[in-house]
């Protein structure tokens, strides 16, 4: 059979395809790609006229070569002011992709802007995939092939690739990938013979989603997930033992028809107890199922595990880049490998929100920990004010490190940290992220362990600029009550400023009247906002989910105000 592909004459052989496709249904792929989609339009092109004169030749990618009526005229984007009007022929070539041919009329008094979209060279891969020699019928072993091409999976058996290296790999259950590297010419067809040969059957990639996990807790933290793949038909059985070697949970695995199997334990027996804190033995075991009258073969694999109530993760406020209550900062860090992102809005009158109802202050934040108690938490705070356009508020990152925890029957929680905030104006943003520098160190003491009281002093240098411009600190005091029961919290936060005595000259513009607002300008030029937040979560299990209701009020600059809102996470 003899095809002529954009001037070329190519040559195409005997063609399979898993044995399910006829060479007619291969020339009809052939026949479409190689001759119709080169003469569909390409979206994105343009051609505006504008006043003026000239002719204006912009490409996507930019750099092209241009050729009008035969001869070299630039690199796009060209632009020709001194074009005769008339008709010309327009070649763009560039190195890697299509040449684009197309014909214009360039009138005068008018100026034509032309933008085409380049596409990249491409030429074809016949993909054949054939069974090896003395491999069982397709009864007995299905061969359904999946293709990737450079990593990206692709629909076979026709293949239409950027020239250049490419990268095909053929798998399918049950027998031995291939992996293939073939250079794809411009308009050229290349036909690649697989062979693949039945699989052997093994256990691989074993692996615990945690190594360390506390069923007591809400979302991912309360379970673990053991994944492994199998490269053959099989059956498997997964057992967990304890210290002891006593058998705790079993399962049986149903028979594998693909490469990768999942499980989730959370932490209970078989008949649904929780079980005490230690170190648990996973057992993974399996059976093939020959497709021969071989005897099957086992493979295992063994994991540990630890149940340990001491780690825990509890969804707490990072509206401000700071983990802990909506106002104050508390020591506890979230345990290493999780991560908690958050989103709330506030309404009513926020802190440095302007007018009831003119604005509506939302921010979006994370909290994750690398290491073992060390904590990475940041936060954006948006402030969308009606009328006008959106104004990016403020943004804050902070590192802080728990160095002491409630043990030994001292229920008390220590952490230092370190934090960097900008505003576009003020010294503080609407969830009470201050700008500037600041050292914090909260302190919580648990007389029960539902109920904790935090008291975090810290020092901040900060500035009405929202960067800190002052050389003094001013002293940062906050703290907070939290009760955890459950799946469901509830905290209290109060967040106060205390300045270095200043003339009362440097008092903020808002406090017109300071003996108004019963406050004298000497006394007012002492303290900076107070902020108090209410609080109240719920993460339902089984999912990851956080809600959250807050609240609040604010004394700042001579005004005060109330708000409320709402926030929705995820923990895990």
């Amino acid at each position: 059979m003899l095809m002529v592909i954009r001037g070329r004459r190519v040559t195409i052989h005997r063609i399979m395809y898993s044995g399910t496709m006829n060479r007619g249904k291969y020339f009809l792929w052939i026949l479409w790609l190689g001759f119709c989609c080169p003469l569909l339009p390409v979206a994105g092109d343009t051609y505006e006229e504008v006043e003026g004169s000239g002719l204006v030749l912009r490409s996507e990618p930019t750099g092209a070569r241009v050729y009008i009526n035969g001869i070299e005229r630039g690199l796009t984007p060209l632009f020709l002011e001194n074009i005769s009007p008339g008709f010309y022929n327009i070649r763009i070539t560039k190195e890697g992709y299509e040449d684009r041919r197309f014909r214009v009329t360039v009138k005068a008094s008018h100026r034509l802007l032309v933008s085409v979209t380049l596409e990249k060279a491409r030429g074809l891969v016949l993909i054949r995939v054939d069974r090896s020699a003395g491999s069982p019928p397709e009864e007995k072993l299905p061969l359904i092939p999946v293709i990737t091409a450079d990593g990206e999976k692709v629909s076979g058996p026709v293949l239409n690739l950027p020239v250049g290296w490419r990268t095909i790999r053929v798998r399918a259950f049950g027998w031995e990938e291939v992996v293939k590297t073939v250079y794809v010419s411009r308009g050229y067809i290349r036909e690649l013979p697989l062979e693949l040969v039945p699989a052997s059957f093994r256990l691989s990639g074993a692996t615990l989603s945690r190594r360390r996990f506390n069923p007591a807790n809400a979302g991912s933290l309360g379970a673990t997930e053991l994944e492994f793949e199998v490269s053959a038909a099989g059956h498997g059985m997964v057992t967990i033992e304890d210290v002891r070697g006593d058998r705790v949970f079993s399962r049986d695995l149903t028979v594998f028809d693909t490469w990768s199997r999942k499980l989730l334990w959370d932490g209970r027996s078989w008949n649904g107890q929780a079980l005490p804190d230690g170190s648990y033995r996973i057992l993974i075991e399996t059976w093939s199922v020959p497709w021969d009258d071989s005897e099957p073969i086992y493979q295992k694999a063994e994991l540990s595990v630890l149940i340990d109530s001491s780690i825990s993760i509890h969804p707490l406020s990072v509206l401000s880049g700071l983990g802990g209550l909506l106002f104050a900062p508390v020591p506890e860090t979230i345990p290493q490998g999780s991560f908690q992102a958050e989103g709330g809005l506030l309404f009513g009158r926020a802190p440095v929100g302007g007018d009831p109802w003119n604005s509506l202050p939302f921010a979006v934040a994370f909290r994750l920990a690398p290491v073992e108690n060390v904590e990475l938490a940041a936060a954006m705070n948006v402030l969308p004010v009606f009328g006008s356009d959106t104004v990016v508020y403020g943004a804050l990152g902070s590192i802080k490190w728990q160095f002491f925890r409630s043990q030994g029957g001292f229920p008390l929680d220590m952490a230092g940290g370190l934090s960097y905030g900008w505003t576009q104006e003020g010294s503080l943003s609407p969830f009470g992220a201050g700008a500037g520098v600041q050292l914090f160190f909260p302190i919580a003491y648990w007389p029960d362990p539902r109920f904790s009281c935090t008291l975090t002093p810290a020092l901040i240098w900060t500035g009405e600029g929202g960067y800190p411009s002052e050389t003094a600190p001013r002293i940062l005091l906050s703290a907070g009550g939290l009760f955890i029961s459950g799946y469901f919290m509830a905290g209290v936060s109060i967040r106060s400023e205390y300045r270095f005595r200043g003339p009362a000259a440097d008092l903020p513009s808002a406090v017109d009247s300071p003996a108004a607002a019963g406050l004298s300008p000497e006394f007012a030029s002492w303290f900076g906002p107070l902020l108090i937040g209410a609080e109240f979560r719920i993460f339902p299990p089984p999912s990851n989910l956080v809600f959250s209701i807050l609240g609040g009020g604010w004394l700042f600059k001579g005004e005060a105000g109330a708000f409320g809102g709402f926030g929705i996470g995820l923990i895990y």
